[in-house]
């Protein structure tokens, strides 16, 4: 099943096999992604992006993940904050 997808706010993407959420439009050549796994802003510019696209090393997520893959993705979110700790 095929999809539209662009880069717009909120758009989830996987760059490298990590997840992504575009969280904001920094300037009209600029967005800062937020990675899914530990919370990790990363700035890349649209012309990062595209080539990246080009390259076949950024795929958009058309469909919505499953409440599972959420959860696991929260805890693993938690278990990097702890590792972080003194």
């Amino acid at each position: 099943m095929g999809g539209i997808a662009c880069f717009e706010k909120e758009q989830p993407v996987v760059i490298d096999n990590e997840r992504y959420v575009m969280r904001r439009m920094i300037n009209p050549s600029t967005w800062q992604l937020e990675s899914e796994i530990n919370g990790l802003l990363v700035t890349k510019t649209q012309t990062e992006l595209l080539e990246l696209y080009m390259a076949g090393q950024l795929r958009f997520v058309i469909s919505e993940w499953d409440n599972v893959n959420r959860d696991e993705i929260r805890y693993k979110r938690q278990v990097a904050s702890l590792d972080q700790l003194p």
